[in-house]
């Protein structure tokens, strides 16, 4: 059950950076090691940080569910913006069995064809 979870943490990790890499080739330079159930952990890959959480009773087949934020509160951080919303469905996540995925987005991480500044027009 372990290494299906791992393999679902990595396809989904994955298929993320792929959507994310603007039809360009994601490139993975480190996948995350196996995770501690029951706890929100802050990771970082080539495209930022970003928040995971391990259910300590996985659904059988293990499922992922992602939380996208929108535009952080102009007092907070992306990563801090993230991790509120990883805070806030974990408990979700562990109740469904699901493996939480919360990646922070900033303005400036993102690929200039995808950034749109706050009054809604692009960059």
């Amino acid at each position: 059950m372990k290494k299906l979870i791992s393999f679902t943490i990595k396809l989904t990790l994955l298929l993320i950076l792929s959507a994310l890499s603007s039809f360009q080739a994601a490139v993975v330079e480190e996948l995350p090691p196996l995770l501690t159930p029951g706890e929100i952990t802050k990771n970082q890959d080539n495209y930022g940080p970003y928040y995971l959480y391990t259910p300590t009773s996985p659904s059988d087949p293990p499922q992922s569910l992602i939380v996208i934020h929108g535009t952080p509160a102009l007092d907070l951080s992306a990563g801090e913006t993230a991790l509120y919303y990883a805070q806030n469905w974990a408990p979700f996540a562990e109740e469904q069995g699901w493996l939480l995925l919360v990646p922070a987005f900033s303005q400036a991480a993102l690929h200039p064809e995808q950034r749109f500044i706050l009054n809604g027009s692009r960059s």
